[in-house]
């Protein structure tokens, strides 16, 4: 558990897996794509031991012929098909107060994901939490790829010094990320990774939203 105290100036919300509940909506797209391509179906738990940034690589090991099939086709695929459904999915427990809880305090908070940016805001709009983000940063394609880059431009925008940023994700790659970026990182372990690949990273790793983070003042 983190404790929100003044030693932050901001913090920074990976989306899909950490706010919003989608893992399980992945691995059945996922699984609708190597059906048609007669390959074989993933389980829940093999996807989040397997899946990585970037995703070519993951699709590579699923068995994904690369060599004969665009991956900008593959990414349009999944995302259309992840599209139909995506309000199937809610956001994870305990995450409209903690963000409406945060945004109280005054702590600035952002949105960085490897999600398109146009289709990101749509979605964060649609739960009606927008309003306690003064960033929402997504990527300008489709290909789900690395998102630090991003996150440095983000970070430019802050008056922060290093360690006065959190970040808040559910990947290897945010850890990654918050490396780059210069911020403290805490993972959460209901999302697309599973708690012993996060704990690899050496940062604190927590089960749920709900106990990651400790709002006493």
């Amino acid at each position: 558990m983190i404790r929100l105290d003044s030693k932050y100036k901001h913090i920074i919300w990976d989306w899909n897996g950490t706010l919003l509940n989608d893992t399980w909506l992945c691995v059945e797209v996922t699984n609708v794509m190597l059906r048609r391509r007669k390959l074989p179906e993933v389980a829940i738990d093999q996807y989040r031991d397997d899946f990585e940034f970037p995703v070519i690589n993951y699709y590579k090991r699923l068995g994904f012929d690369l060599e004969n099939e665009p991956f900008n086709s593959i990414c349009m695929e999944f995302i259309e098909e992840y599209e139909k459904r995506k309000f199937e999915c809610g956001l994870q427990q305990d995450a409209p107060a903690l963000l409406r809880e945060i945004s109280n305090k005054g702590l600035p908070q952002s949105i960085l994901s490897a999600y398109e940016k146009g289709l990101l805001t749509a979605t964060v709009r649609h739960f009606n939490i927008d309003q306690y983000f003064n960033n929402i940063e997504g990527l300008p394609d489709y290909s789900v790829s690395n998102k630090i880059g991003t996150g440095k431009a983000l970070v430019k925008q802050f008056d922060c010094r290093a360690g006065e940023v959190l970040l808040i994700g559910d990947t290897v790659h945010d850890y990654e990320v918050s490396i780059a970026i210069g911020a403290d990182c805490l993972l959460v372990a209901d999302g697309h990774h599973p708690q012993n690949k996060l704990e690899a990273c050496g940062v604190k790793v927590a089960g749920s939203l709900s106990e990651a983070l400790d709002m006493t003042p």
